[in-house]
């Protein structure tokens, strides 16, 4: 019996940020970052987050209301109190100060919910495959959670059979 080779798994890394010219870097999330380790809002390693930055510039440090809820946020909250800088056009890479907004963590994330078209495995997300769920508006797979669903019965059902026996 011949032996099979082994082949080696080559990985490649992803560099930490890419310079976009003018001394600017985009962060792995692709959202543009300047270096201004003073500014209140760096991170760690001294980079602020432009779209962050320019609505800083804009509002200031104060506590203001989410662009969407009417609901008190603030740079340094916790949850849905923290203040998180919304692209009105959906376009990270457009931080026009007209185009920034401080939402919400709920609206923000509720926002890019209800851009979806599709579920993570695939399935449109429209008429008779959509479930809105009625306690918290989350927009769902219906055929994802009839899968679900029937894989869970099935468990249960295995389960049960074994507790008889």
């Amino acid at each position: 019996m011949a032996k099979r080779k082994q082949c080696q798994k080559v990985t490649t890394r992803k560099p930490s940020a890419r310079p976009q010219g003018g001394g600017r870097f985009a962060t792995v999330t692709r959202y543009l970052s300047v270096i201004r380790p003073d500014h209140p809002l760096a991170d760690k390693d001294g980079r602020v987050r432009t779209h962050r930055l320019v609505l800083f510039e804009k509002i200031g440090d104060a506590a203001t209301v989410c662009h969407w809820c009417s609901r008190k946020v603030h740079w340094f909250g916790a949850g849905h109190s923290e203040l998180v800088t919304d692209h009105l056009d959906e376009n990270k890479w457009n931080n026009d100060p007209q185009n920034l907004v401080p939402a919400c963590r709920g609206c923000n994330i509720a926002r890019k919910q209800r851009a979806k078209t599709r579920c993570l495995r695939g399935h449109l997300l429209q008429g008779e495959n959509l479930y809105v769920r009625p306690d918290n508006g989350t927009r769902q797979c219906r055929t994802c959670k009839q899968t679900t669903f029937k894989r869970f019965a099935q468990r249960r059902k295995k389960r049960e059979a074994a507790k008889t026996v």
